[in-house]
């Protein structure tokens, strides 16, 4: 691995990023001010939605100029070698996913100290994540960090299939994400609508209009049982290692598949 050719591959992407017109940017700025703002005002748990977006959106984040512009193919006018392309990527896209998960992370456990939301409903029990932690056993930081954790690998496991995507047919994944066209439209609305019911559901049961369940009171404390194996630690490193191996997977398929890929 040439860590100056690199080096010099992301400085290129981050020019790329900059020039032209990139549609994902005012997105993703109202997608994390809105759900950050709900972690500080309504619940920290809000900040479990930043593992799945970053997920979801980074890839095309950072490659959505490359992608509108048929520009993929550039790199190649340089004396580099295709694995050299696909490591660059992987560390970009993964170095950008962990610094922005680590910040909405902290920035989630500062909203737990604060406890804004409960200056705001002027009520101790408004502090459902304290309140379902408490229940389950744990404090409010450990379980907190523990489905954060678990939000985090379903996040490396997307990221790493976008990827995989982004290398193997650029065309297709811009065809995904192109929300101007009849059929990707409709999938927008209708993943519009479904978020929004899940919003609104998610904040009205952290306030306590709608009561916990039964049935999620069971899941809970499935959770609970294997969480309390060795204070947490084991859920977590576990979680996480599961998210590692199917990043590395993504990027193993994606080295082998590319170097037999026909760019003609």
């Amino acid at each position: 691995m040439d860590l100056t050719v690199i080096r010099k591959i992301i400085k290129s992407d981050l020019t790329n990023i900059r020039g032209g017109k990139n549609s994902m940017t005012s997105l993703i700025v109202i997608t994390a001010v809105f759900f950050l703002g709900t972690g500080f005002l309504v619940s920290p748990i809000a900040g479990l939605y930043g593992p799945f977006l970053l997920g979801v959106f980074v890839v095309p984040a950072l490659f959505s100029n490359e992608i509108k512009y048929h520009s993929e193919k550039l790199p190649f006018i340089l004396p580099i070698r295709r694995s050299d392309l696909v490591n660059a990527r992987f560390l970009f896209a993964a170095g950008t996913y962990f610094i922005v998960g680590l910040v909405v992370y902290v920035l989630m456990l500062l909203s737990e100290k604060i406890k804004l939301y409960t200056l705001i409903l002027g009520d101790e029990d408004a502090d459902f994540l304290k309140v379902i932690s408490e229940r389950l056993g744990f404090s409010p930081l450990l379980f907190f960090s523990m489905i954060y954790c678990l939000a985090f690998a379903v996040g490396l496991l997307s990221l790493g299939m976008q990827l995989r995507a982004y290398f193997k047919d650029p065309a297709r994944l811009k065809a995904d994400l192109d929300m101007t066209s009849n059929k990707n439209s409709k999938k927008e609305k209708i993943a519009v609508v479904i978020i929004f019911f899940g919003i609104l559901l998610f904040i009205l049961v952290v306030t306590g209009i709608i009561p916990v369940t039964t049935a999620l009171a069971v899941i809970l404390q499935l959770f609970a049982n294997l969480a309390h194996a060795g204070k947490g630690v084991f859920l977590t490193v576990f979680t996480l290692c599961l998210g590692f191996m199917s990043l590395t997977f993504s990027y193993t398929c994606t080295r082998l598949e590319y170097e037999e890929k026909d760019l003609g």
